[in-house]
């Protein structure tokens, strides 16, 4: 059986935020078909995860997120030597035939796997350089750009000089793929496997009591775009809709979501941080809104809201890199636009129906997990047949085996 080292700068667990959601996806499709170890941060993964894999490794990060975050900025174009170390070690001990890198900066450490003749890939989120870019000028002329600048000139270095050492790049849509083939120069090595949801874990067939005025919006609002979108919503549309709507509730759902009001929330509003069920608020929930204007990928949150059978109201921004229309959601690129469009779907019950019906097929055909396993397959076994012979499981210490190292 193959084997997969996947290495990852986020710890997947809780499957909250879209960048943990993504990676919680690609690894459930791996391990249902090839031994995986997992190469990721310390903390605690939970049962169904841990059981499922190989062996897992851990990365050594600072005690303090502030310092990890100045670490992160430092270590763009050249390796961590404390991340060198822990992928050599998991090279040599899991013997992979290939290396999956997944979210964040990873070019500077492929001349390890490369030494071992092993094939690997870079899992891209975004085009990570663009969006940068658009946080810098959100925030200018203020201070507070600066880190965001010397990221972006750093980004725009790796992704130039460093991207090419990958043999396949992995982006989540077209308009990403594009950016990353015009960067490495070989349309080839690019491919997209776009965002996508494992339904089981959001209820199918489960009857939960919509609340008729319970409009959601979810995500990782540590993320500057859900952190702006979210704000300006209370700025801008909740008191125009709290005028036809005294009783709504606007609830943010999601990591982060605490540090959005630091001194009081909104009247009309709600907080959830953690959030134990994301299914059943979203299920309990008439509408999901996506005011987001700025960003590059696609929103798993609206793949979340399709699988639970939530109409969805977004930005054009908010819904790029998804193949929907106005058959399946309904858009907004403003505050009235946002307040009309949530008193059609509120007062027009056949609306919602109809959107969510057509945002199941849509969802089914394009956007499972089941509709995406070949298209992972085929990258993990087009390239570990580059890297000559596959070795069978006893090749692996005993010891190394289920393990976490």
């Amino acid at each position: 059986m193959r084997r997969v080292l996947f290495v990852t700068a986020v710890l997947p667990t809780p499957p909250h935020g879209g960048e943990r959601l993504r990676i919680r996806n690609l690894i459930a499709i791996m391990v249902a078909n090839y031994d995986v170890a997992l190469l990721c941060p310390p903390g605690e993964l939970d049962e169904s995860l841990s059981d499922e894999l190989h062996s897992r490794y851990q990365l050594p990060v600072a005690d303090s997120a502030f310092v990890e975050k100045c670490l992160a900025l430092s270590f763009l174009l050249w390796p961590r030597r404390s991340w060198s170390l822990s992928l050599k070690r998991a090279c040599q001990q899991f013997d992979p035939d290939l290396v999956w890198f997944d979210y964040r900066h990873w070019a500077q450490y492929v001349p390890i796997v490369k030494s071992l003749d092993r094939a690997c890939v870079m899992g891209t989120h975004n085009a990570q350089a663009s969006l940068s870019l658009k946080k810098a000028k959100l925030l200018a002329p203020r201070l507070r750009c600066l880190p965001v600048v010397i990221r972006y000139i750093q980004e725009c270095l790796h992704e130039q000089f460093l991207f090419r050492r990958f043999d396949r790049i992995v982006s989540v849509s077209a308009a990403d793929e594009s950016y990353h083939a015009g960067i490495v120069g070989h349309s080839t090595k690019c491919v997209t496997i776009p965002n996508f949801v494992d339904e089981r874990i959001y209820r199918p067939g489960c009857e939960v009591p919509r609340r008729h005025d319970y409009v959601v919006m979810t995500g990782n609002f540590r993320s500057f775009q859900n952190y702006y979108g979210a704000t300006w919503f209370v700025d801008e549309v909740v008191h125009r809709l709290t005028a036809k709507y005294p009783d709504i509730c606007v609830g943010f759902l999601g990591i982060g979501a605490s540090g959005l009001f630091p001194y009081h929330t909104p009247p009309n509003t709600k907080v959830l941080d953690p959030v134990d069920d994301m299914a059943y608020e979203l299920r309990s929930a008439t509408i999901a809104v996506v005011p987001i204007f700025q960003g590059e990928g696609s929103r798993l949150k609206i793949l979340e809201a399709f699988a639970c059978e939530t109409p969805v109201i977004s930005t054009s921004v908010g819904a790029k890199g998804l193949l929907v229309t106005d058959d399946h959601l309904l858009f907004a690129n403003s505050a009235p636009d946002f307040v009309e469009a949530i008193h059609v779907m509120l007062s027009r019950p056949s609306l919602r129906s109809r959107l969510t019906s057509n945002a199941t097929r849509l969802l089914k055909k394009n956007y499972t997990l089941a509709a995406n396993t070949e298209h992972v397959k085929r990258q993990v076994e087009e390239l570990t047949g580059q890297t000559g012979p596959l070795r069978v499981d006893s090749d692996i210490p005993r010891n190394h085996r289920r393990g976490e190292i």
